[in-house]
């Protein structure tokens, strides 16, 4: 993988605003704001133009499990790249490139200051979770949905270290640019409200594994809760690789945006790192999404969070999740891959997301049938 491209991509993916990737203006430079931009575009764009990565994406062989596809990082990178490039034309032409003063609060919001952002958000959280409040906001001086943001805050100065945690985790999970980063949540900034820990993240336009459920009464089509599950392991090849397992894997922590096939993996709060070396146990019990050794307090494995995806799935199939038992419509090779991700003997199940990847990729092939309908049409 391009080293070049992959710093472009983490640049252009953390970016709220167009100062984000084009830098402010220099007081007192010889060289007009506009042709610096342009410069910087340029420049980038050198870096991640797709067709650089044709040969990648058309033909050549699929890369290995754990290397990023080359030519599906400098398509997203572009696209972001173009999106920032017009928004900093029209801040140009409105003369407002380079501020980010804060703007007068609205009646029903509030403002956070951090030490590089100032954001708006409302006063009434969307949740209220038992760990913390979320309120959407924006961030000043950001006119996309790139700067839409989630403030996330503990509900009890008790349950900081929780959040604190999951700002470890996040930071260790995107230390380095990866392709599954576009899987996992974007963390923005963090802050104190009073004594309680916040942490800002990158609003994320999807639905909850619930309300999927609610929207779709027969379950998930098959075909369609393939790559959901496919989009899942390999967000945890990537994790599992980085020392993490997410100990809480259930459906409103798994988000699908039909739009364009996007699954996140969120709630990063109880997540363990490095268990073998660290000795750190799992943080939380859910009495139906959790394998067996959670409650045996037996040492955390990725084999964990197999589990948890696997009665996931079932849930989404329109399953039994707690009886592990599935709709006569699920396809008999995807219900056994399933059970085998959910047996309740630890070393007995699936033990590599990486493996069960290329596993689903099989099961997917061997579905067979007319083509199915737009998976967003079916949410309409």
């Amino acid at each position: 993988m391009d080293g070049e491209l992959l710093r472009a991509y983490e640049i252009l993916t953390r970016a709220i605003v167009p100062e984000d990737v084009f830098g402010p203006i220099q007081p007192g430079s010889a060289e007009p704001p506009e042709r610096a931009i342009r410069s910087a575009f340029h420049a980038l764009a050198r870096v991640c133009h797709p067709d650089r990565f044709a040969d990648v994406g058309r033909g050549a062989p699929p890369p290995l499990h754990n290397e990023p596809d080359a030519h599906e990082v400098a398509l997203e990178a572009f696209k972001l790249l173009t999106l920032f490039h017009q928004r900093a034309e029209a801040k140009l032409a409105r003369g407002t490139y380079g501020d980010r003063n804060a703007e007068v609060v609205a009646e029903g919001e509030a403002e956070i200051r951090t030490s590089t952002h100032t954001y708006r958000v409302s006063t009434k959280p969307f949740v209220e979770g038992d760990l913390a409040l979320l309120y959407r906001g924006t961030c000043v001086g950001a006119d996309a949905p790139e700067g839409h943001v989630v403030a996330k805050v503990a509900r009890d100065p008790r349950d900081n270290d929780l959040l604190r945690n999951e700002i470890r985790v996040l930071r260790r999970l995107s230390h380095a640019p990866s392709a599954q980063a576009k899987h996992l949540p974007v963390l923005l900034d963090v802050f104190k409200s009073d004594d309680r820990q916040g942490l800002v993240l990158r609003q994320i336009d999807a639905l909850d594994g619930t309300s999927l459920r609610e929207r779709l009464a027969a379950g998930v089509p098959a075909i369609h809760a393939c790559w959901i599950l496919q989009r899942l392991l390999s967000t945890l090849g990537y994790v599992h690789g980085k020392g993490v397992v997410h100990g809480n894997i259930e459906p409103s922590h798994v988000l699908v945006r039909p739009r364009d096939h996007n699954v996140f993996l969120i709630d990063w709060s109880y997540a363990v790192v490095d268990p073998v070396r660290t000795g750190e146990r799992f943080r939380t019990l859910n009495e139906v999404y959790s394998a067996p050794e959670v409650e045996a307090r037996k040492p955390p494995t990725p084999a964990t969070d197999l589990f948890s995806v696997g009665k996931t799935l079932i849930y989404l199939l329109g399953g039994d999740p707690e009886q592990g038992t599935f709709p006569t419509t699920v396809p008999l090779p995807l219900s056994r891959l399933l059970t085998f991700l959910t047996l309740a003997s630890h070393k007995g199940r699936a033990q590599s997301a990486w493996h069960m990847h290329k596993e689903v990729e099989r099961v997917r092939q061997e579905l067979s049938g007319p083509r199915p309908r737009p998976f967003v049409e079916l949410l309409v």
